[in-house]
């Protein structure tokens, strides 16, 4: 497996982008349900948000990272055997994709 991305296949570092960003997204969702389930006396009740807002800081980097990383190795295109409307939809899932993480950061 290739480092950068290929005409046919993603390379391991786009892999890596993928996966690593969609376990922090879940983890931070989890730790936002978990936040406000604290009292205002646990010990976390000042901790958490800092951590939440650290780790929200490393995403949005790592997002930055990942479009320049789009932008120098290219993702491989859509299979032949695919509609207009098919390569239009995976676009525009793509784009909200990435819009809605940055909005969220």
């Amino acid at each position: 497996m290739s480092f950068t991305n290929t005409p046919e296949r993603y390379g391991v570092i786009s892999a890596a982008f993928h996966w690593l960003s969609a376990i922090i997204v879940y983890g931070m969702f989890a730790l936002g349900l978990w936040m406000v389930t604290l009292s205002y006396y646990d010990g976390w009740y000042h901790k958490a948000p800092e951590l939440h807002k650290s780790i929200g800081i490393l995403l949005m980097m790592g997002l930055v990272i990942r479009v320049l990383w789009r932008v120098i190795s290219p993702p491989p295109g859509p299979l032949p055997s695919y509609s207009p409307m098919t390569r239009l939809a995976a676009r525009a899932g793509h784009l909200a994709l990435y819009l809605l993480l940055f909005a969220i950061g």
